[in-house]
């Protein structure tokens, strides 16, 4: 398993997010200490999902993706 990591710049995305993210089929645990939300995921297929993600619902949002082993 791998973890992709959503990293939103301001609280106003992170709210945006938060909302979208209810809204939608994709599970996050929101990390408070490293201010992201963490996707678990298998590995070979983290790029699909930041690809669903960013199409979905971080489109306009203003933050980063990072993958975490």
């Amino acid at each position: 398993m791998a973890t992709l990591l959503f990293t939103p710049r301001t609280t106003i995305d992170a709210n945006i997010f938060q909302y979208r993210l209810d809204n939608s089929p994709f599970h996050a645990e929101w990390n408070i200490e490293t201010g992201s939300y963490e996707f678990e995921e298998e590995e070979q297929s983290i790029d699909q999902l930041e690809e669903e993600l960013a199409l979905s619902i971080t489109y306009d949002i203003n933050g980063y993706f990072e993958l975490q082993n």
